[in-house]
């Protein structure tokens, strides 16, 4: 029999967060945890720039959610969406990526990366780069 829990613990975390990211709903059910599903590493980019505490941290965390979504299909570095490579690797692998290919990244995705590394103090500081 397969111990499906230990199969679990074994596999790659998809998400940033320390709770999975359909947890992040308020008390009226509303949340980014709500449409989180609809890309995992638009929900990381914006988990590590943006609070999720308040209805206007929730609103922002959305609006910006949303456009990041289409980016992360759009942008297509190495043969991969931007989305994957955002699921794929940890914080600090992605921190390392990022900076080899920080040039084939643009738009708001830049921005939001920038403003996730800057925030959260992984390393990597965006005016130095």
């Amino acid at each position: 029999m397969i111990d499906v829990r230990a199969l679990c613990d074994k596999l790659a975390k998809f998400h940033w967060s320390p709770k999975h990211p359909s947890t992040y709903v308020l008390s009226n059910g509303r949340g980014l945890g709500r449409i989180a599903q609809q890309s995992y590493g638009a929900f990381n980019v914006v988990y590590l720039g943006y609070k999720l505490e308040t209805v206007q941290d929730h609103g922002r965390a959305i609006e910006i959610f949303t456009q990041q979504v289409q980016e992360c299909s759009e942008i297509v570095v190495h043969g991969q969406e931007l989305g994957d490579w955002l699921t794929q690797l940890s914080p600090k692998q992605f921190e390392t990526w990022y900076v080899a290919n920080k040039s084939s990244v643009g738009g708001l995705s830049r921005y939001n990366i920038e403003r996730a590394f800057s925030s959260q103090n992984l390393g990597y500081n965006p005016s130095k780069a």
